[in-house]
């Protein structure tokens, strides 16, 4: 991966000042996150590139308004086969999607903890 940072809370932080807020929009953020994951493999396997460009499109939005810009960058990587109608090369950036997302998700979860903390 990249230099870029799985996880920048900053800027969403300075728009929004109510950790509860934050901490809301983050585990919405999660759970929303890992079902357009679940449905982009799907349509990869189902050999559906139209869905995949979709479903990138979609999360890659979702990860540009929280901060998570490597994994909008595998969303952008996948994007561009997907609207290409590359089918194999989608199934090929499945495992990378899957793990910037899976270290997404764990930065997103020590820094829910630290918020948690800030908050108590």
């Amino acid at each position: 991966m990249t230099g870029m940072p799985y996880l920048d809370l900053q800027p969403l932080r300075e728009a929004v000042e109510d950790i509860a807020v934050v901490v809301e929009i983050l585990e919405t953020f999660r759970v929303d996150a890992l079902t357009r994951l679940d449905l982009l493999e799907q349509a990869s396997r189902e050999r559906e590139p139209t869905t995949v460009a979709r479903e990138a499109h979609a999360l890659k939005g979702m990860c540009l308004s929280i901060g998570a810009m490597a994994l909008a960058q595998c969303c952008i990587d996948v994007e561009s086969p997907a609207e290409a109608g590359d089918t194999t090369a989608l199934l090929q950036l499945l495992p990378s999607l899957r793990a910037c997302t899976s270290e997404t998700m764990g930065e997103l979860d020590r820094q829910l903890r630290e918020l948690g903390q800030s908050a108590a």
